[in-house]
């Protein structure tokens, strides 16, 4: 990828993560929308030895487990439930946000600071 393609990406990311909280006075699909935007920009625009090491800290992070561990009682609980089908639709939501918190999170670790501020 172009140095510039990649500086295209970052802005794209950072603007939309940027322009995510005003968007709540529109509408709550607008916020979800520009969230998930900018972290798939931003994940886009981070490759290499930086993401490898961000990876590395997340498997190593005691908290990652804890959430892991806490999530895969939340599908045991959601299985054996008195209405199995919406909980094990609550449960994937669930998921659904946990991965977009991860994407958020990946992205602004590895936006460079001038995008950031």
């Amino acid at each position: 990828m172009l140095l510039a393609e990649k500086q295209i990406l970052w802005r794209i990311s950072a603007a939309c993560l940027g322009a995510a909280m005003p968007a709540m006075l529109f509408e709550r699909t607008t916020l979800f929308v520009l969230i998930i935007l900018g972290a798939l920009a931003g994940i886009l625009a981070t490759k290499g030895s930086s993401l490898r090491a961000t990876a590395g800290l997340l498997k190593q992070n005691p908290f990652v487990w804890l959430i892991l561990a806490i999530m895969a009682s939340f599908g045991v609980s959601s299985a054996l439930g008195i209405n199995a089908a919406e909980s094990l639709d609550k449960y994937g939501q669930m998921w659904i946000v946990l991965l977009a918190g991860l994407g958020v999170f990946i992205a602004l670790r590895e936006m460079p600071g001038r995008h950031v501020e």
